[in-house]
């Protein structure tokens, strides 16, 4: 039986819209004030993925082209995203994330998590508080984290995706159906094609025929609904975190001392403590 088969529980999801941009600032503390953009691309040219409050201020936007950009705002900062650094960064997380519970697990194309907190209610409190201390301890960390509990993991990922904690199985269809549909994790396409239908909450495609749904949609849509629901099992597999820790930081170029060295050191250490605790483990 996979973890998200088990009955009773209680799944809380941690999503990390920023973490590309996380990454690229959380050992500079310089970047709570100046602007800071994230840049991809492909063929077509190279856009803004993300960028701080500083470079939204001044007008910045996830999309722009980076040349648009940079007219925008001279002495904006650019780094390239990579990909690789935010899934190795993901790994640590869902290391860190087993001192909290013992099923934590990745989901792939998800720059997200989840873990089953319903066993560890009375070792830290209900969804809402562990919610709240895992926000906390991760922003000490430099991420910033979005979370939601449910009774699945995919009705976990919409709860995060809007702060909700939804703990009763059976008032999850009601729950779930209250939510605007773009909150599905559908492709584009497939959003845009059921926003043409003239629906504009879940609730409305759950009351649909799911035979006429998979005509209209595919039978990848409906496999969807039924695991949101809780209707089909989620094949989630629980993630085995590796023996060794490996975590690096990309510092301010002019240190000079020592001193400047806490800021990030503290955060590198408190993620390497939270994943010795999930292990067991401990230095002196």
């Amino acid at each position: 039986m996979s973890p998200a088969q088990q009955p009773g529980a209680l799944w809380l999801a941690l999503q990390f819209p920023h973490l590309a941009l996380d990454l690229a600032s959380r050992g500079d503390p310089r970047y709570r004030k100046r602007p800071l953009a994230i840049s991809d691309g492909n063929q077509r040219g190279q856009h803004v993925y993300d960028c701080n409050p500083p470079a939204a201020r001044a007008g910045i936007r996830a999309g722009m082209p980076v040349n648009a950009a940079l007219g925008l705002l001279g002495g904006l900062q650019l780094k390239a995203r990579e990909p690789q650094a935010e899934q190795q960064a993901l790994e640590r997380l869902a290391a860190w994330c087993y001192q909290y519970s013992s099923q934590v697990c990745l989901l792939p194309g998800r720059t997200a998590l989840v873990l089953e907190a319903g066993a560890s209610r009375r070792l830290f409190g209900a969804a809402e508080t562990l919610s709240r201390d895992l926000d906390a301890a991760l922003l000490r960390m430099g991420y910033h984290a979005r979370s939601g509990s449910a009774p699945t993991p995919e009705a976990a990922q919409l709860a995060a995706r809007h702060g909700l904690h939804l703990a009763q199985a059976a008032e999850l269809r009601r729950d779930l159906g209250r939510l605007p549909l773009d909150s599905l994790y559908l492709p584009p396409a497939q959003r845009e094609a059921l926003a043409k239908t003239g629906f504009s909450t879940i609730g409305e495609i759950l009351r649909l025929p799911r035979k006429a749904l998979a005509r209209r949609m595919g039978p990848a849509t409906v496999t969807y609904l039924d695991r949101l629901t809780g209707s089909r099992p989620t094949p989630v597999k629980a993630w085995q975190p590796p023996a060794h820790f490996s975590a690096t930081l990309d510092l301010a170029p002019e240190i000079t001392g020592s001193q400047a060295l806490l800021f990030p050191l503290r955060r590198l250490v408190s993620e390497l403590c939270g994943t010795l605790r999930g292990n067991d483990c401990g230095i002196q």
